[in-house]
């Protein structure tokens, strides 16, 4: 093995000193580079894990967040389509109303559009679906999303409802009692497509007919208003028992809107929220791991100055050898 080379004390002491502020260097040229004080475990354990800790949780904040908008656009496209149902429904009721005073021919077209709008009531609202969620056609389906606590309690919950079965077997959350939820009080809409018989008429209530003594009708066409065929339209009182179910399937379509919206109000509310705690945990995180970056920058140009003043340091102390080796020599 090779003898190890003495070094005088001054040497000692500026290659001690380059040693130190190398490392001083490389831990400040790292702290620019990242922008934290802390970014390795071993920079700092504690403050390490605390900062993980609080990002760890924005993380899950920002995940749920992303969950939220999604549920927002989930039930926003059920309003959009509950809005289009309602513009069909105002129209269905305007071909009601002008039946009236339409001639036998008019009233078999009308028929042919009433039960086309009705058709398209339908498949709207079987459209009405997003990402596979279907509010608006069973109900049995929900949108159910879990909030940033692991509690399986703390979640928000949007229970959908069948507007197309008939409003008596549709949820009560949508009023008081549980005839407001689907659009008709009858079976209208429940078929493969729509038939106007299906509004069958109890006696006393709307259209009847005097030649079936009073019994219960169906209604399949605008031209039984004349059901004699003598044009004296005796049955003219269906078309407001028929406008009166349209007008309570707005209603009932409204409070589906309203039940929605409310939804929409609490769902923005959480993600207002999250984003909120989310920067929240990210600033804390920050406040324990950035880095002063002038401090930083400053600290680099002193330490540039003390590694050239330790090298000019070095030297001079081997100079110095040099001149007692030169003594000694020509002495």
């Amino acid at each position: 093995m090779p003898e190890s080379v003495a070094l005088s004390f001054g040497q000692r002491q500026s290659l001690s000193a380059l040693r130190d502020i190398a490392d001083y260097l490389n831990t400040t040229q790292s702290r620019l580079n990242s922008g934290r004080t802390v970014s390795r475990v071993e920079d700092n354990p504690v403050v390490y894990f605390q900062s993980r800790q609080l990002t760890n949780r924005a993380d899950t904040f920002s995940e749920r967040r992303a969950e939220i908008d999604q549920a927002i656009s989930t039930v926003q496209s059920q309003i959009n389509a509950l809005e289009t149902v309602d513009e069909l429904l105002l129209q269905l009721r305007g071909i009601a109303v002008a039946a009236r005073t339409q001639n036998t021919q008019q009233r078999v077209e009308s028929t042919e559009s009433f039960l086309t709008v009705a058709q398209q009531i339908s498949d709207v609202i079987y459209d009405a679906s997003y990402q596979g969620i279907n509010l608006l056609n069973d109900a049995d389906s929900s949108l159910r999303v879990q909030l940033a606590n692991s509690d399986s309690n703390n979640l928000i919950e949007v229970q959908g409802a069948n507007l197309l079965a008939t409003a008596v077997t549709a949820p009560s959350q949508f009023g008081t009692s549980s005839d407001q939820g689907g659009l008709f009080t009858t079976g209208f809409l429940s078929g493969s497509s729509p038939d106007l018989s299906a509004f069958l008429v109890v006696p006393g209530v709307g259209f009847t007919n005097d030649q079936l003594n009073s019994q219960a009708v169906a209604f399949s066409s605008f031209t039984l208003l004349d059901a004699n065929g003598d044009g004296v339209d005796e049955n003219i009182d269906f078309v407001d028992y028929l406008i009166e179910e349209i007008d309570g399937s707005r209603e009932r379509l409204e409070a589906h809107v309203t039940n929605f919206g409310n939804s929409i109000n609490l769902f923005t509310i959480r993600k207002d929220f999250s984003q909120d705690y989310e920067d929240t945990l990210r600033i804390g995180a920050d406040k324990l791991t950035l880095a002063d970056l002038n401090e930083e920058a400053a600290n680099l140009t002193s330490l540039r100055v003390r590694n050239q003043i330790a090298i000019e340091g070095l030297a001079v102390a081997a100079e110095q050898q040099q001149l007692l080796l030169s003594l000694f020599r020509f002495g």
